[in-house]
């Protein structure tokens, strides 16, 4: 809670009564927990020394769901750019945003924006709205899950996180594993928890700098030039599955060692 609220949202002030509360709680937490479980290794070790615990925080790989499976590149001639989420701090969309704005060419480039309030996807038509009219820019309100395999398949780039706080350079969101299981290359920010993934996805796998619109830019401008081959798209995407089953082998191994006693 604290991760959350106090660093990545920052709804509650460092230092505050409420801030310390909630410190305490997460705290509690461990202490009371038998076995604690985080999504990645750079988080275990994080949670690990911030609150002291004896106890190993034991990381826990995403696995890709059913329906995010390699299929044929996109036919579009230009770029077809996804975003899809809850445009919460983590995800840094105003970098996006600017980054959307400064492409070179924007007639190589179409964005899509999937999820949020209608307030979010207002404010956000409004900070486009003065970028080049040549780009093609289309904001859709949240869809399910068998919709959005479409629009993944419809795309080239999927966006990961570009915020600044620890937590989006600790994770390894969502998207980031469903777009690359599904074939298509993502853009995301450059994170400990993804050096791993880095040297099994190869050219899939694009990170740049934290809260950096030129570098975003930069990366969408290379991409849109630069595509990797079908035959290797397809091999490098079943990477993603096979290492989170080896993670929940792991860890049904340590739950039976719990359970054992």
């Amino acid at each position: 809670m604290y991760e959350t609220r106090v660093e990545d949202y920052g709804r509650v002030a460092h230092g505050s009564i409420k801030a310390r509360l909630l410190w305490f709680l997460d705290w509690l937490a461990l202490r009371l927990a038998d076995q604690a479980f985080t999504d990645t290794p750079p988080r275990a070790a994080r949670f690990t020394e911030r609150y002291k615990s004896a106890r190993r925080v034991i990381p826990v790989a995403v696995e890709p769901p059913v329906w995010a499976v390699p299929g044929p590149p996109s036919a579009s001639e230009r770029l077809e750019v996804l975003y899809y989420g809850n445009y919460i701090p983590l995800h840094g969309l105003e970098y996006v945003f600017e980054a959307a704005r400064r492409v070179a060419n924007p007639e190589r480039f179409s964005f899509r924006f999937v999820g949020g309030t209608e307030g979010q996807r207002s404010a956000a038509i409004d900070r486009l709205r003065a970028a080049d009219g040549k780009l093609r820019v289309e904001f859709i309100p949240d869809v399910p899950e068998s919709r959005l395999a479409m629009l993944i398949a419809d795309s080239d780039i999927v966006l990961g996180v570009f915020g600044t706080s620890p937590k989006a350079g600790e994770v390894v969101a969502n998207k980031v594993v469903q777009g690359l299981a599904s074939g298509r290359r993502v853009l995301t920010r450059e994170s400990l928890a993804l050096s791993e993934l880095q040297e099994l996805m190869g050219p899939l796998l694009i990170q740049v700098a934290p809260g950096d619109p030129a570098a975003i830019a930069s990366a969408l401008e290379n991409a849109s030039i630069c595509r990797p081959s079908p035959p290797e798209v397809e091999r490098v995407a079943r990477l993603p599955r096979e290492a989170a089953r080896l993670s929940r082998d792991a860890l049904l191994r340590r739950i039976r060692e719990l359970a054992d006693g």
